[in-house]
């Protein structure tokens, strides 16, 4: 279901429509992203997600464009690890795409 969502405001849409479909995830719940930057709550949802059984992964460039964006992505993986989540970096390039399945 499409979705606008705007920095230009305080509604968090965006992250309110990813939290409900890692909530309603039954077997797979699969992100794509150039860059994970994510909330307390959002990595909570993951983590639940996981313990609960659901197969979630999380897929982030191995080649990064900007390094520091990179390093903050790669310091939420420990936390996701621990907890179930699969994360993956993509390592033939730098991939800019967005994609979420569940």
């Amino acid at each position: 279901q499409p979705y606008a969502d705007s920095p230009m405001d305080n509604e968090q849409v965006g992250e309110e429509v990813y939290i409900s479909m890692i909530n309603k995830a039954e077997k797979y719940c699969w992100l794509m992203t150039p860059y994970l930057i994510i909330t307390d709550e959002m990595t909570h949802a993951l983590c639940l997600a996981a313990k609960r059984g659901v197969d979630v992964r999380i897929i982030t460039p191995g080649i990064t464009d900007k390094k520091f964006i990179y390093n903050v992505t790669r310091s939420f993986y420990h936390g996701l690890v621990k907890h179930g989540v699969r994360v993956y970096e993509w390592t033939p390039g730098f991939c800019h795409a967005k994609m979420s399945v569940a």
